[in-house]
């Protein structure tokens, strides 16, 4: 019941999430049109920028780059715990929280060695588009064949008790 639970509030809360960034790409491209969604790196950021509700919610971009900022700062966050929880798992470890202060350092270091500005970032994320999918496949059968190796190791050890 516990379990159930569990896989209740994850379903939903995806659910939930899923719902809301379609709204928002909806929202966006009927804003924006195709052809300039398409091209934009962030479009929400820029489709908040032409919508005009009277004159109160004309110019809000602060507002909208605080919320772009804590966006990027949370993702970041959750990827960094992520990949923390994934590697000690992976390494047999219960050292995750340890590994987010020099993960997130050499991330940091990484890309400022890798990228001079934002524009050469965002030009880097349609060739990560193409990476994505083959790396998430690539990544995926290496941690299934670990486990398969971790699994026949341990049944291994294991010794059949005989009546």
């Amino acid at each position: 019941a516990h379990q159930r639970h569990h896989l209740v509030v994850h379903i939903g809360g995806g659910a939930l999430a899923a719902g809301v960034l379609l709204v928002s790409v909806i929202r966006d491209a009927a804003v924006l049109g195709s052809a300039t969604f398409a091209a934009l790196p962030y479009p929400s950021y820029y489709a908040v920028s032409v919508i005009n509700v009277f004159d109160f919610i004309q110019r809000i971009e602060v507002l909208r780059t605080v919320t772009l900022l804590f966006g990027a700062l949370v993702e970041t966050g959750v990827c960094i715990y992520c990949a923390c929880m994934g590697l000690s798992a992976l390494c047999h470890r219960g050292f995750a929280k340890g590994l987010a202060l020099p993960m997130g350092l050499l991330i940091a270091g990484l890309s400022a060695l890798l990228f001079r500005n934002t524009a050469e970032l965002t030009a880097f994320q349609t060739i990560f588009g193409w990476c994505a999918g083959s790396l998430t496949l690539l990544l995926t059968g290496i941690l299934l064949l670990r486990l398969w190796v971790l699994q026949r190791k341990h049944r291994s050890k294991q010794i059949p008790i005989r009546r």
